[in-house]
């Protein structure tokens, strides 16, 4: 559920040639000697493309799994297709050591627009499961289930501490500031392409959001796109933080709130199931964030409320491209109908007083 949906089309993709190519001389220059094979295109990130493929290098051990995060071709690679950015962070993070993120392996800025950056990532074992939303996941056992999202609550809590100061020097790191209102306006600005009621419910939504603007905190990092299928996880463990695309330094209760609303089914218009044995809802995970922390957050309704104006910004980008399609896929049709009464659910939260989401 990223907060950019809009995916690269067909012509935007290198051709699997060239990037093998390039990819068997990018890794001669890091690894002398290796080899690269067997790429392959997967799912993974809204705005770039990903791949995996088996590396081969000598001195390095056996051929181990890489996955290939890379670029539009012809597009400039800034904000979420900036793929340079998101490995320098993935570094700076496995060198601080308190956020489980892959192996950077090597990163390849190329010569955009047409010939992209990209990075090569190590494959890391284990599974990623969002249970509310995969129509046939492979679900853990309870106990296994509650462990490793509380486990998740913890690696969130402790990517808001690492010092912000460390992450400025980042390729376009952006500001060490906290601009509520220019959050709102930043989603309210995809309302006015959809259509006509579905503009008004999202403008009356950020008129709401807007009136009652809360007190920023201390800017932290926040990941952007914080949830249990942007994890990799070994039983209760959290081995590996994936996606960071959209990563920034801001407010952290957006990353929180974000993740509180995918625990609860009443915050998902993608949500195929009400209950998932085992799975904490929001009250719980925000408790066990408070007592990581040490601290009581306020305004989490107001964040709440955001979170759902957020998704519903995405959601309906998303409904509006696939339109546009020769074929619109129906699975995201389907969602249509449930934005400007999900938009009206968002403002709701702001009038019932409540910390979080009713569910859970």
């Amino acid at each position: 559920m990223s907060s950019d949906v809009a995916r690269p089309a067909a012509s935007r993709r290198m051709a699997p040639a060239a990037l093998l190519a390039r990819l068997a001389d990018a890794a001669q220059r890091s690894f002398p000697g290796a080899e690269v094979s067997d790429l392959r295109q997967v799912s993974g990130g809204a705005s770039s493309l990903t791949y995996s493929l088996t590396l081969t290098a000598p001195g390095e051990g056996p051929s181990r799994t890489c996955f290939v995060k890379v670029a539009p071709v012809g597009l400039a690679p800034v904000r979420n297709r900036d793929v340079v950015r998101q490995a320098a962070l993935q570094v700076l993070l496995a060198e601080d050591g308190r956020i489980p993120v892959p192996e950077i392996l090597l990163v390849d800025a190329g010569d955009p627009p047409d010939s992209p950056p990209l990075y090569l990532s190590a494959a890391v074992e284990g599974e990623s499961v969002e249970p509310l939303v995969e129509r046939d996941p492979r679900l853990p056992a309870a106990e296994v289930l509650t462990a490793r999202t509380l486990a998740a609550v913890g690696t969130l809590a402790r990517l808001h501490e690492v010092e912000v100061g460390r992450v400025a020097d980042l390729p376009a790191a952006g500001p060490l500031t906290v601009d509520l209102g220019g959050e709102v306006d930043r989603w309210a600005r995809v309302f006015a392409t959809v259509d006509p009621e579905l503009a008004e419910a999202g403008e009356r939504t950020a008129e709401r959001l807007r009136r009652d603007l809360p007190e920023a905190l201390a800017p932290a990092l926040v990941h952007g796109d914080f949830r249990l299928g942007n994890l990799i996880c070994a039983g209760s463990e959290v081995r590996a933080v994936l996606d960071w695309e959209i990563w920034s330094i801001t407010d952290p209760r957006i990353d929180l709130a974000w993740f509180l609303m995918t625990l609860a089914h009443d915050g998902l218009p993608s949500a195929v199931r009400t209950t998932v044995p085992g799975l904490p809802g929001p009250a719980a995970a925000l408790e066990e964030y408070e007592r990581v922390r040490g601290t009581t957050l306020s305004d989490m309704a107001w964040f709440a409320s955001l979170s759902r104006f957020r998704a519903a910004a995405a959601m309906s980008l998303n409904v509006k491209h696939n339109r546009r399609r020769p074929e619109p896929d129906p699975a995201i049709e389907r969602y249509a109908d449930t934005l400007v009464p999900f938009l009206r659910e968002s403002a709701a939260l702001l009038d019932g007083g409540e910390r979080i989401a009713k569910s859970g």
